[in-house]
């Protein structure tokens, strides 16, 4: 299992990001750590999730992963199990990033009044959403690169579809019970697996690999793919 062989120790309590130990992401990222938590949980592996908890502080700061300033590990994943206090988009209603787009979908759709239930916010999430699926390219099954995705710097010479955006829209259509949609998404997920049994972080305009398996894709790709 491609999980497991990124483990750093035998009680499988932290998980590197990718195997390749000469790569800049050969770390513990502690984001990725509470998305695996969550991804054992919903997959029924109760004590390898709670392993992962028991060796880190997912509301501590972030001191492993610059690009994070800091911030919590549970900050943006935690609606993938329905937590919303600690989401840092909390509110939001608009967005032009696809992997945001997806998350605010199921922010809204996860909200509630106390006497209204979700009543209230099913507007918010409808248009997010809808705004979302109009993006996505049923023919190449992919979306639209958002501008994250097209921006070009001296790190990434050319543009690349992010595979975990992907991801995260199944996962966005499965919430909102949008069945062709989701096994549209999935024929292209299961077509990306890496013969390793990871998934490439990114692809090129014509869908090429670009980079190494990592664990947050991963992660995100088998949530999307298992019922």
């Amino acid at each position: 299992m491609f999980i497991d062989s990124l483990r750093v120790d035998d009680g499988r309590t932290s998980y590197w990001e990718v195997a390749e130990k000469d790569h800049n992401e050969h770390k513990v990222f502690p984001q990725t750590q509470y998305m695996l938590h969550i991804i054992f949980n919903y997959l029924g592996m109760s004590q390898e999730a709670a392993r992962i908890a028991a060796a880190h502080d997912f509301n501590e700061p972030d001191t492993i992963d610059s690009s994070r300033n800091g911030r919590p590990a549970n900050d943006t994943y935690c609606v993938l199990e329905g937590n919303l206090k600690p989401f840092r988009f909390a509110g939001q209603k608009d967005s032009d990033y696809n992997d945001l787009m997806a998350l605010l979908s199921l922010y809204w759709l996860e909200k509630r009044h106390a006497i209204l239930g979700n009543w209230p916010y099913r507007k918010d999430a409808e248009a997010i959403w809808r705004k979302l699926l109009s993006r996505y390219d049923q023919s190449k099954r992919v979306l639209e690169m958002d501008p994250a995705e097209k921006e070009i710097k001296p790190s990434k010479p050319f543009p690349l579809h992010a595979v975990f955006k992907l991801a995260l829209f199944a996962i966005s259509a499965r919430r909102k019970s949008d069945a062709d949609t989701l096994d549209s998404i999935r024929i292209r997920l299961k077509e990306w697996q890496d013969v390793s049994g990871g998934w490439i972080t990114d692809r090129t305009i014509d869908f090429q690999p670009n980079g190494v398996a990592n664990l947050e894709t991963t992660c995100l790709c088998i949530f999307a793919l298992t019922d």
